[in-house]
């Protein structure tokens, strides 16, 4: 077997937490993706509330709890993807790359031409 062959290719993403070079998408849970959907909403509501709310008050960080979910699902679902790799004998060398994704998602900032007037970045 080449070496190819034996090295999966894998691409964590936003969208889609997990695709293979092979075509696989592996996805979250349906329930998983229900309670994601739901703390989100929940976590908007809890942010009007807050707004309102005495700064640095407890019942003013309630919002954070619910992201704290999501992020929680998503650091599970990487360990056990991992788990998975490397517990399958199929493949002999398994390659992370260790990608700064909060920096690919953001929105690049406005440039600013010779008048120092900001215009589109061309992104």
């Amino acid at each position: 077997m080449t070496m190819p062959e034996l090295t999966p290719g894998g691409d964590r993403g936003v969208a889609k937490p997990w695709v293979t070079s092979d075509g696989q998408i592996r996805d979250f849970d349906p329930v998983q993706q229900v309670r994601i959907q739901r703390h989100r909403k929940q976590h908007t509501t809890w942010q009007r509330k807050a707004s309102r709310r005495k700064r640095g008050s407890k019942n003013q960080n309630k919002a954070a709890r619910y992201q704290q979910y999501e992020k929680n699902i998503r650091q599970d679902y990487a360990q056990q993807t991992g788990h998975r790799l490397v517990a399958n004998d199929s493949y002999d060398v398994d390659v992370f790359e260790d990608l700064p994704i909060q920096n690919m998602t953001k929105r690049p900032q406005a440039k600013k031409d010779a008048e120092r007037q900001k215009r589109e970045s061309g992104s």
